[in-house]
């Protein structure tokens, strides 16, 4: 098919376990699961929030296994330089920079709020009063 060196990248970010379209996004990995061995130059790179996995896991076993097989875990801390760099991708504010660095969050979380500047959307509480514009 012409498909040597493809990479597909999938971010969901924006879906979460609560998501009327959660049912919609695993039948849709099934079926890129299924034609991958059709096209044998084809990467691909998913990522997910924690209660995507976590929906997978409880409500489809043998996709949480399949995935769990490639799996590659963001680091759980994120250093001053990556920090520096996620900043200056996504032009991020000087408070939102104060909120990542006073809150230990992880690498995919770092980039879910850059990405998104949604708390909640990203999975974390509330517990951090800040407004992000």
């Amino acid at each position: 098919m012409g498909l040597r060196g493809l990479v597909l990248v999938i971010d969901e970010g924006a879906l979460s376990q609560d998501d009327q379209y959660i049912g919609a996004f695993t039948t849709a990995i099934h079926a890129l699961r299924n034609i991958m061995p059709k096209l044998s130059g084809l990467r691909l790179i998913l990522t997910m929030l924690p209660d995507v996995v976590d929906y997978i896991a409880k409500n489809d076993p043998p996709l949480f296994e399949i995935l769990s097989m490639g799996v590659v875990n963001l680091p759980d801390y994120v250093t001053e330089e990556d920090l520096k760099e996620v900043a200056r991708a996504y032009n991020l504010s000087g408070e939102l920079i104060e909120l990542i660095k006073s809150s230990n969050l992880t690498m995919r979380q770092v980039m879910c709020i850059a990405e998104f500047k949604d708390l909640q959307k990203c999975g974390l509480q509330s517990e951090v009063e800040v407004t992000i514009t």
